[in-house]
């Protein structure tokens, strides 16, 4: 009865959009701009940076600033630390009828594929990202079968994890059973058949929004790369103390001049390798407008940063193979890698921003 569902489940009444807003922490803690992912802008294009902890050093370089203070063309940026393949893969997912000529760049860390973070995205993180109504429209979505599926194995995966999984979630979970063996998905089938009438009950409705995307607006504007290079580097310079190419107060309170070792797995135990694989086809598929950027990490911090040489080879063979542009910063020799890139062992500096704006600008053509 609409009557008493109304009195005992009323609708959250969202916030409202502030549209000026850059850097989108999450979606828990931001509901409001959930159903505003992927959109095009009132009069030109939006450019969708997705990444984890990177984003949070905010500069005049970093490109939800320099961009956005310079051009027509906006640029907004999602994630926080720990935001990996599996998170991102699921929020694409989740809004993949706005995928379609949609420019989003993928900044892909290092980070992830190694140091048991190659296990893929945690539970707390996903669901910071994967608000209700995202997994409610994957397990609503038939048309994508092959990728719900693959959504309902990696969340049966982490199921255990999630102490109040919605009706969706359960859905998804006895999906995946069911199609692990016959015997199981006998007696997966009615259970599915329960969840599909509560979900249908439950269901929290996604607004249907406009697929019609505005354009890239390419404008005249001249940007001295040289003069912006030779300052911010020689800025990072002054705030080095050290031949490691790491500002002191990161060098003074974590490095001491301490080298590190990284923990690898087997590439082929690597779950979130296996994530990144399935976001790059999701994207192939859908005809997004996708680039990437691969992040280096400190050479001179991680003595065996090498290690991960074999992994990053894939992850950019991914990317190329699938034909999307790629501005790959990876560099673990010590003898060749740019100190300036930067500000601590694995977070940009302004001076690496500006390599990744000049990316953006060339990919997205912003400039004429």
């Amino acid at each position: 009865m609409p009557e008493i569902n109304q009195l005992f489940f009323s609708e959250k009444v969202e916030k409202a959009i502030d549209k000026s807003k850059r850097h989108i922490v999450n979606f828990e803690t931001n509901s409001e701009y959930a159903g505003f992912f992927l959109n095009t802008g009132d009069s030109s294009e939006i450019i969708w940076l997705i990444g984890s902890s990177e984003l949070g050093v905010n500069t005049d370089a970093t490109p939800y600033n320099f961009i956005n203070e310079i051009f027509k063309t906006k640029l907004k940026a999602v994630g926080h630390e720990g935001n990996q393949s599996f998170s991102i893969y699921s929020m694409l997912l989740a809004n993949a009828g706005e995928l379609e000529n949609t420019p989003v760049i993928i900044l892909v860390s290092p980070g992830w594929f190694y140091n048991k973070s190659e296990k893929g995205t945690s539970s707390p993180v996903f669901i910071e990202f994967n608000p209700k109504h995202f997994i409610d429209c994957i397990a609503n979505n038939d048309s994508d079968s092959e990728y719900r599926l693959y959504e309902a194995k990696r969340l049966s995966e982490m199921f255990d994890e999630f102490s109040n999984p919605t009706i969706a979630m359960k859905k998804l979970y006895f999906e995946s059973i069911s199609v692990s063996n016959s015997i199981s998905g006998f007696f997966s089938y009615p259970i599915i058949k329960y969840f599909d009438a509560a979900f249908a009950f439950d269901h929290n409705k996604i607004k249907k929004r406009n697929l019609s995307r505005n354009s890239i607006i390419s404008e005249n504007i001249i940007i001295n790369w040289d003069s912006l290079y030779r300052i911010s580097s020689e800025e990072h310079i002054k705030n080095c103390n050290n031949n490691w190419g790491i500002e002191f107060e990161y060098y003074n309170t974590y490095a001491h001049g301490t080298k590190s070792i990284i923990r690898t797995v087997d590439d082929s135990d690597n779950k979130e390798f296996e994530d990144f694989v399935m976001l790059v086809k999701l994207l192939k598929e859908k005809k997004c407008n996708a680039s990437f950027i691969v992040q280096p990490i400190n050479p001179y911090y991680y003595e065996n940063a090498s290690d991960l040489n074999s992994m990053i080879d894939k992850v950019d063979s991914v990317i190329t193979q699938n034909k999307f542009p790629c501005l790959n910063m990876w560099n673990s020799d010590s003898l060749t890698y740019d100190k300036c890139l930067l500000k601590d062992v694995m977070h940009l500096s302004s001076y690496g921003w500006y390599k990744i704006d000049k990316f953006i600008i060339d990919t997205y053509k912003l400039v004429k």
